[in-house]
């Protein structure tokens, strides 16, 4: 009767306590990444000059790829985000079969579940949030005219904060539902 409510509150706690340890506040929303990549791009857009073009697209490309790796990001964060309504209502149903010993562990294994996205939330809020700070001073030391060495480090720093995001969370969850932690898996 309770087990949506139960398995929602134990995601949003989870969640929380990873945007609090990083510093966001209760949660980390997508957009604001998604936002900061628009903002390098513009800024790498601006520094496109056209008649020195082939000289100065390249910062222009870097800030395309910025924006291409915080969306990604963000989008990694909607998708766990996701998986965890799907646990919590449509799992649902699997709590009906915690009343018979043969199959209460499909009732165990929901929680196991709300318990595993909540803690891989938490560690994407971690990371999400630790990174968004540093890509954060890095936009804000660029400055009025960017050079290419500050994009192309803007860019190495979202393109490390895209793959740790998509991996470390899965490992840590892998911990709860007993898949280990064995290393990346793409």
């Amino acid at each position: 009767m309770n087990g949506p409510q139960f398995a929602g509150e134990i995601i949003s706690s989870l969640r929380q306590v990873g945007g609090e340890a990083a510093g966001g506040g209760e949660a980390i929303y997508p957009g604001d990444l998604i936002n900061l990549g628009l903002t390098v791009f513009i800024k790498g857009a601006a520094a496109v000059n056209i008649v020195w073009a082939p000289a100065s697209l390249l910062p222009g490309v870097l800030a395309l790829l910025v924006l291409i790796c915080c969306t990604l990001t963000a989008i990694n964060m909607v998708l766990v985000i996701a998986s965890g309504w799907v646990v919590i209502y449509a799992g649902t149903i699997l709590l009906g079969f915690g009343g018979r010993k043969w199959t209460s562990d499909m009732a165990i294994n929901y929680f196991r579940s709300a318990i595993a996205i909540g803690v891989s939330l938490l560690t994407m809020e971690l990371i999400i949030g630790l990174g968004e700070q540093l890509l954060q001073s890095l936009v804000n030391s660029l400055g009025a005219v960017p050079d290419l060495g500050q994009f192309a480090l803007v860019f190495i720093a979202s393109f490390m904060l895209v793959l740790i995001a998509h991996q470390l969370p899965r490992m840590v969850a892998g911990i709860v539902t007993g898949a280990g932690a064995g290393g990346p898996g793409w």
